[in-house]
């Protein structure tokens, strides 16, 4: 245990910058369990829409959608979700299923919703 501390002493740096870690991970995984946003791999989300009335909200950009994108889903960029939220007020009632091509922006626009 002294051996520790000593270590720990001689460099300062990097366990703050551990502490700093440790505390932004606890943060993040704290506030995604408090919130309404719940994170799904591809077969949970093919189930989702298979099963449930959900509203699926493509967030790519216009040329990736353009490549191809799920039928019926409704397409709005993320750059452009902040203007266009009135968009989405008829879909309150619903649940949303946000993507992208790699998640960031889906996670993005949930917090945005």
């Amino acid at each position: 245990m002294a051996q520790l501390i000593e270590f720990a002493g001689n460099n300062l740096i990097l366990f703050s910058a551990l502490g700093v870690i440790a505390a932004l991970i606890i943060k993040t995984e704290v506030a995604l369990k408090l919130s309404n946003v719940q994170q799904l791999d591809t077969n949970q989300a093919v189930r989702l829409m298979n099963d449930t009335d959900v509203v699926v909200l493509d967030v790519r950009e216009n040329n990736e959608y353009s490549t191809g994108h799920i039928q019926d889903a409704v397409h709005i960029p993320m750059a452009s979700l902040g203007k266009r939220m009135n968009e989405l007020e008829k879909y309150k009632d619903k649940n949303i299923l946000a993507y992208c091509r790699s998640g960031n922006r889906s996670n993005q626009a949930c917090r945005t919703l």
